[in-house]
């Protein structure tokens, strides 16, 4: 009966974080309303109270949700695989997510929003890119504790932010200004001489 409970309101709150993040895409933050969300998942107005609390951890609940679906966690930064396997798959999973319809939306929403609402902007930003750049340079750390890479101690976060910063390239800002940008093969070579680039640069 518990685990059927704990399931029901593992759905519901799943529902709630998709509708929500709907409309976000849709209206942005401020035009979207928890009245709205509540009509749009099916629930009660105090449920999403009870789940989240406020729009503003739904808010964050849906970029969390956005970085899972496209699988940025914390098991992407498995120490028990190679450094080049790892670094491939984390630039795999950025280029996926920020390029993807929903991370251009979400971007131009917090632009756009930023003078008048930069809590938005702060939210997406923490969730996001933040929670990115401490998982990898926490990584790094280990990697550089084991002796496998050449990074020190006090480095770790420029360096994660370097390799970010890199992976995304100039794609992202032409995306978003709706210029053409490279191909999915492009894409692949691009992200493998990133990390060639970036494992020459840290090489023990």
């Amino acid at each position: 009966m518990k685990n059927r409970e704990k399931k029901s309101n593992a759905d519901k709150r799943a529902t709630i974080i998709e509708r929500a993040g709907q409309l976000f895409l849709k209206l942005g933050f401020e035009n979207t309303s928890m009245s709205q969300i509540a009509l749009h998942a099916g629930v009660a107005k105090q449920t999403l109270y009870s789940h989240f609390g406020s729009k503003e951890a739904l808010f964050t609940a849906a970029i969390e949700e956005a970085c899972q679906r496209h699988e940025l966690t914390e098991n992407l930064f498995d120490t028990n695989k190679s450094f080049e396997e790892v670094l491939l798959a984390v630039g795999n999973r950025i280029a996926e997510l920020v390029l993807s319809d929903e991370s251009l939306q979400l971007n131009k929403i917090c632009i756009s929003g930023s003078d008048q609402y930069p809590t938005v902007s702060k939210l997406f930003w923490e969730a996001g890119p933040q929670w990115l750049t401490e998982q990898l340079s926490s990584y790094f750390e280990v990697k550089a504790l084991a002796g496998e890479i050449s990074i020190a101690a006090a480095d770790t976060k420029a360096a994660a932010k370097h390799f970010l910063s890199l992976i995304r390239g100039q794609e992202l800002q032409r995306r978003l200004l709706g210029l053409p940008y490279c191909t999915d093969d492009d894409i692949d070579q691009h992200i493998q001489r990133c990390v060639t680039f970036f494992m020459k640069a840290v090489a023990a």
